[in-house]
């Protein structure tokens, strides 16, 4: 789905547009300027010193951010693809047609494509 979006140099040049200063907000100083972070999946803004001080650092802060970071992107591209307001909520339906459209339907969870068919959730017998 990332790809489908643009890939992570779009990721990157919208957190660029959209954030402006250094998101990780645990410490006394930040430089001016910033860099992209690259974590995971996703990606931060960070300030210069901050960017020394976390590299090659692992944890669930940095992650949630990454994540929260990549979920926005997403749903701002699909929004924008979609001619959807930005001050609304996105659909299951406008994801699952975006998923269809560009061939990403696949990596969509079951459930959410069953919920935005209409489709009643599929009982597992045992």
């Amino acid at each position: 789905m990332i790809r489908a979006a643009g890939g992570a140099g779009a990721l990157s040049d919208w957190l660029l547009r959209h954030v402006k200063s250094c998101q990780w907000l645990h410490g006394d100083y930040h430089h001016s300027e910033t860099v992209i972070h690259r974590y995971g999946t996703g990606a931060m803004v960070l300030c210069w010193h901050c960017d020394n001080q976390l590299r090659e650092q692992t944890s669930d802060s940095l992650d949630q951010l990454a994540q929260q970071n990549l979920a926005a992107w997403m749903i701002d591209i699909i929004r924008h693809a979609m001619n959807g307001a930005q001050e609304r909520e996105l659909s299951l339906a406008e994801l699952s047609w975006w998923a269809v459209r560009n061939q990403v339907a696949d990596a969509l969870p079951e459930a959410v494509l069953r919920r935005s068919l209409g489709l009643r959730a599929e009982k597992i017998r045992s």
